[in-house]
């Protein structure tokens, strides 16, 4: 009996694949230059496969002066709001989930929020614009564990997206011409795929544009994490 417990023994106390570590907490390091928060998590399912959940959020702040130098009137401070999630179902090629090659389709969502408050010629007037997309696709990818528990996670892929763009403008002067800047923004968005969905609401002192349009898309990155 003796023998046969000292048989067992290494089973219990050499680590090894078999006991790999299932959970992994990763962040993306290239979104942090423009304050962009992106952290993930992936849970392994199988010895092959694993889901993956990425939540981001932007942290709020001023657009860059390449934009704001045409709104020099306005007060323009922290404006630029917006988060980020997507989903993947990985499939590792070789039964190490969490280290190795593998494909992954996703989903993922997106939406940003920038506002502008001013005045001009004594009334207030603000400006706003909310960008928002849903899709679907494909990323092929390695991740490596190293010492068991740092992971490096490099992927690329392709999809498809559903975007929606809505733009409004506020004021309290009575003389502002509401219909002449319908016909900016018309002339403004003169590309074919943007203006045959483009639908423009007009108010007392409020206009109102919203279009949305389908474009394929890239998504590539690269994220470094503890695993455990």
């Amino acid at each position: 009996m003796k023998k046969i417990l000292y048989l067992l023994i290494p089973f219990f106390i050499i680590p090894g694949k078999s006991i790999s570590q299932d959970n992994a907490i990763k962040i993306s390091p290239v979104p942090l230059i423009l304050g962009n928060i992106r952290l993930t998590y992936e849970r392994a399912l199988t010895d092959r496969s694993s889901i993956q959940l990425q939540t981001g959020f932007q942290i709020p702040r001023s657009l860059p002066a390449l934009i704001t130098n045409d709104f020099e009137d306005f007060d323009l401070g922290v404006k630029l709001r917006g988060f980020n999630l997507a989903l993947d179902y990985r499939i590792y090629r070789k039964r190490s989930v969490l280290d190795g090659g593998y494909f992954a389709p996703f989903v993922l969502l997106n939406q940003m929020k920038s506002t502008y408050s001013g005045t001009t010629n004594g009334f207030d007037e603000d400006i706003g614009f909310i960008y928002r997309y849903y899709g679907l696709g494909i990323v092929f990818g390695k991740q490596w564990l190293f010492g068991n528990n740092i992971t490096l996670d490099t992927f690329g892929g392709f999809g498809g997206i559903n975007n929606t763009v809505i733009g409004f403008y506020e004021t309290e002067d009575p003389e502002f011409d509401i219909n002449a800047t319908e016909e900016d923004i018309q002339e403004a968005t003169n590309i074919s795929f943007i203006t045959n969905n483009l639908d423009i609401d007009i108010f007392d002192d409020r206009i109102e544009a919203k279009t949305h349009f389908f474009l394929p898309t890239v998504r590539l990155g690269f994220s470094l994490g503890f695993a455990f």
